[in-house]
């Protein structure tokens, strides 16, 4: 076994780690006895609102997905978009900071260089953590800032440096650009930044649409899980899933972030009043209904992709 992959399988068993270590620190405040009966007194017609905006989830960052690889090749399919974007939550789903989403993404699409697909890939990655940076940071600013004041400047600065960032990202591939041509001389790397650069400013704002679209949808969607269990208002809900959101993303040191969106749920939306059982139950189903089904159903298609595979090679 080579020492890179002896690191590999190290840092996910860390990470694994930090996810039990984590959950049963949940479970030791909260008992499962009352995560339980929640469920047994859950509004069932808000969780199957809840789930059901999981298509739109897909549609905006399927929609998402085939503008931007429309940027590589203008042949590219919602098809090729929508099961490249399954096969990333796949992926993503299983490694430490979802980084094998970028490489879950490039299986599916055929015709560009792989390394310009995962550019584009850390692309929109990049753009939906700024958009968690503008709605998170503000969110936290007003949930736990003094001074109405000193609340509203730093919110719009947490919003015009992300919209900055957002809109330049051309001078970030500049930097790793030329940091790649002094230090590591890749090949790989610079076609890599190629495909993170290929967006211009008309695309990017288009993009930043539908990012903010996908956001805001991930919202409404833990309101109606919230209110499954426990009475919140809709500024609460957008309040609360943007700061956990942000504060998540800012700790990628879980498995699929298992643990630290369950603990953090627990404090933000303790802040409004949810129970802790509530409020794990539903940052879970979030977990479940956006990243867990769709992740099954990309591991289905790519068994599928396999077994094609498979049989050309034995009908050559």
């Amino acid at each position: 076994m080579t020492r890179g992959r002896m690191k590999r399988i190290a840092g996910v068993a860390l990470r694994s780690l930090v996810a039990a270590v984590t959950l049963f620190l949940v479970f030791q405040s909260v008992s499962w006895s009352s995560v339980q009966r929640a469920y047994l007194d859950a509004d069932v017609v808000m969780l199957a609102v809840g789930a059901s905006l999981v298509i739109g989830n897909l549609w905006i960052r399927t929609a998402k997905w085939r503008f931007m690889l429309r940027a590589l090749d203008s042949s590219a399919s919602t098809h090729d978009a929508f099961w490249s974007l399954l096969l990333g939550i796949s992926f993503g789903a299983v490694t430490p900071g979802e980084i094998g989403e970028f490489a879950g993404r490039a299986l599916h699409v055929q015709g560009p260089a792989r390394a310009h697909l995962i550019g584009l890939a850390v692309l929109d990655r990049l753009h939906i953590f700024l958009i968690w940076i503008a709605f998170g940071l503000t969110a936290l600013l007003v949930m736990f800032g003094r001074s109405p004041l000193v609340q509203a400047g730093l919110s719009v600065l947490a919003v015009g440096i992300s919209l900055f960032a957002f809109l330049h990202l051309d001078w970030l591939r500049s930097l790793l650009t030329r940091f790649n041509g002094r230090f590591l001389r890749s090949q790989w790397v610079e076609r890599m930044l190629d495909g993170f650069g290929c967006l211009d400013a008309r695309q990017r704002l288009v993009t930043l649409a539908y990012t903010a679209a996908f956001h805001l949808l991930l919202c409404v969607q833990m309101y109606f899980f919230l209110n499954a269990f426990h009475d919140v208002d809709i500024v609460e809900a957008v309040g609360g899933t943007s700061a956990l959101m942000f504060v998540k993303a800012m700790l990628p040191i879980s498995l699929g972030d298992l643990g630290i969106r369950e603990l953090t749920s627990v404090y933000l939306f303790g802040w409004f009043g949810v129970p802790q059982a509530d409020a794990v139950n539903a940052s879970l189903l979030l977990f479940v209904v956006n990243v867990i089904l769709p992740g099954i159903v990309g591991l289905l298609a790519l068994r599928r992709m396999r077994s094609r595979v498979l049989d050309r090679s034995e009908h050559a």
